[in-house]
């Protein structure tokens, strides 16, 4: 294997980012919805850099360039989504009695 890992610590590397995927969904969930969206997206991206640096660097500690890169894996389709809805004009409002509302020019109840 490249830089000397076997393949029981690739694998226990892999789980690892596996792990820190979900616990960004949720960090990062939580983060868009309570702070500055855009600083979230900043920050997320740039921790993501730096585990790919790490792991571009023959000295560096794998460990945690593999963690890095899966947070910002994990939170990459977080972001995206959060991004889209905002600037999106689809976004529905509270039901009114002629169904739903929203910026769009549907205004009936979307098929469940």
């Amino acid at each position: 294997m490249e830089r000397g890992v076997s393949a029981s610590a690739a694998a226990a590397l892999l789980s690892g980012l596996a792990l820190a995927v979900c616990v960004s969904r949720l960090v990062v969930g939580f983060a868009l919805d309570r702070g500055r969206p855009s600083l979230v997206a900043a920050v997320t991206i740039a921790l993501s850099a730096v585990g790919l640096a790490l792991l571009a660097w023959p000295k560096a500690p794998i460990v945690l360039g593999a963690g890095l890169t899966g947070f910002g894996l994990g939170a990459e389709l977080d972001l995206l989504s959060f991004f889209c809805a905002a600037a999106s004009a689809c976004a529905v409002s509270a039901p009114s009695t002629a169904g739903w509302r929203s910026s769009t020019t549907w205004a009936s109840p979307p098929a469940v």
